[in-house]
């Protein structure tokens, strides 16, 4: 091996070329776990919720809200599906509204569930 290999090796060389690695990689992760903003969801009514972001009743994709509560959570883009469907703890649609991304986001990914939003009249949203 030739001895400009060996000063190659060297540590001090060698721990110049991890941290320049390893700073690559933290921030290639970063960048892939930051794709989706965080959400606030505001109840004001007097019952207890449960949001959907779609129609299927999966307890493992509602977001539970007890009465007068607001709640914060990361919403990931794969989870968006156009819509927030809010039911009762039994699983009854209290409400439905179509949301495109746009409007979410002019909304400040804000979303705030009102008494009269849940109250039985006709309207498209239910």
């Amino acid at each position: 091996m030739t001895r400009t290999f060996w000063r190659f090796c060297r540590a001090d060389s060698l721990s110049a070329v991890s941290i320049i690695a390893v700073s690559i990689i933290v921030a290639i992760s970063a960048t892939a776990c930051e794709y989706g903003p965080d959400v606030t969801w505001v109840n004001q009514t007097d019952e207890d919720i449960v949001i959907y972001l779609s129609d299927e009743l999966s307890s493992d994709l509602g977001t539970h809200l007890p009465a007068h509560s607001t709640k914060t959570e990361f919403l990931g883009d794969d989870l968006w599906k156009g819509m927030v469907v809010i039911r009762d703890e039994q699983g009854n649609v209290l409400f439905r509204q179509e949301l495109t991304w746009d409007e979410f986001k002019a909304q400040g990914f804000r979303f705030v569930i009102t008494e009269d939003m849940l109250s039985p009249t006709p309207t498209e949203g239910r």
